[in-house]
């Protein structure tokens, strides 16, 4: 059996060769050749996604940020920066700007990118990322569209170094394209504009406004209506709220560990908050509970049990809604690992105090 050659002259395989190379060398040499405006590239994301353009606008904005949110869907949901920011106007007794820059899916790279590229247009005080109960394993989903290097990733393995420079890879026409035209002349279908415009009025945060129904429920006609309720503010000292480092009355270890890949990245993104003259803390969501409330707020230990550069703040779902039956705390969530609007309010008054005390820390380093 006689085959045939891959390639039938010399020119062919330099051509070849060369598609290779160049498929390898692009997404670097196209960020080095010419930098993208970062704005650009969230705004040029499928406007399907209207947080991305949302965090496009806010990049463009620039200028002062008092207060950064960011993390998957549970923060985007759960954190009422409007709230959050007219609590901070009073005890600064001036104007604050807070923002929820969070979007779908668990992606600390995510975090890491559009800090970096937020942070060459803004000065951020204080940054909340949040403990995250996904075990991310490999690139954000959507990274195709923006991951471009934020930082060196030479402390990974080589398998997951090549799953980011594919990403790089199959985003580059997307990268280009967006280099090309002028984004901001792009417009939304109906349906989008009007979340986007609703994401501009809420400075990110897109609470859910559903009653509760189980993950494991399958008929959506057993959803609970949405009912305006209040739980009493907790009346738990300030220190409570900090994670001291081990488990306590307030804090435990749960569930599994925290892999690498995510312990990396948010270190590498409190260093780089950290080295623009701000702070980065995380706080913990009391969700993603099975069949009894979290009686205390659960924290999985970093990778090879490294100690924490950052605080961490949290309240457990019994302290948060005092005196409630688990059935009456589900009227505060739209499922197990989401709080619906109602329950973001609560949750975000009850965090104010940690807080103010982490953005009065971040004024005295």
């Amino acid at each position: 059996m006689i085959v045939a050659p891959a390639f039938t002259t010399r020119g062919h395989a330099i051509s070849f060769i060369a598609l290779l190379v160049g498929l390898i060398l692009g997404p670097s040499l196209l960020e080095r050749l010419w930098p993208a405006d970062p704005s650009k590239i969230y705004k040029a994301i499928p406007l399907s996604y209207v947080n991305y353009h949302h965090i496009g606008e806010t990049i463009s904005a620039g200028g002062k940020i008092d207060v950064v949110v960011i993390g998957a869907s549970d923060a985007w949901t759960a954190l009422d920066v409007s709230f959050m920011q007219e609590e901070l106007s009073k005890h600064l007794k001036r104007p604050a700007r807070v923002v929820n820059l969070s979007t779908n899916w668990a992606g600390e790279d995510r975090h890491l990118q559009v800090l970096s590229d937020l942070l060459q247009r803004a000065s951020v005080h204080l940054v909340l990322g949040t403990e995250n109960d996904a075990l991310q394993t490999t690139p954000h989903e959507l990274a195709k569209f923006w991951w471009r290097g934020a930082a060196s990733l030479s402390d990974l393995s080589r398998s997951v170094r090549a799953q980011f420079h594919f990403m790089s890879i199959v985003g580059l026409p997307r990268q280009l394209w967006a280099r090309l035209i002028s984004v901001d002349a792009l417009e939304p279908m109906p349906g989008y504009k009007s979340s986007l415009q609703k994401m501009r009025e809420t400075l990110g945060f897109l609470g859910e406004v559903h009653g509760w129904k189980s993950h494991t429920e399958p008929n959506e006609k057993n959803r609970r209506k949405l009912t305006e309720r209040i739980a009493p503010a907790p009346d738990l000292p300030v220190e409570k709220y900090f994670y001291p480092g081990t488990e306590n009355a307030e804090f435990k270890w749960q569930y599994y560990d925290y892999n690498k890949l995510f312990t990396s990245f948010t270190q590498k993104t409190n260093r780089l908050v950290k080295a623009h003259g701000g702070l980065y803390a995380a706080i913990a969501i009391p969700t993603h509970f099975r069949d009894a409330p979290l009686d205390r707020v659960v924290i999985r230990p970093l990778y090879a049990k490294q100690a924490r550069d950052w605080p961490v703040i949290g309240i457990s779902m019994t302290q948060l809604f005092k005196g409630m039956s688990f059935d009456e705390m589900k009227d505060f969530y739209s499922n197990e690992s989401h709080l619906n609007v109602v329950g973001a309010k609560v949750f975000t008054r009850a965090m104010m105090p940690a807080v103010l005390k982490l953005y009065d820390q971040a004024t005295t380093r």
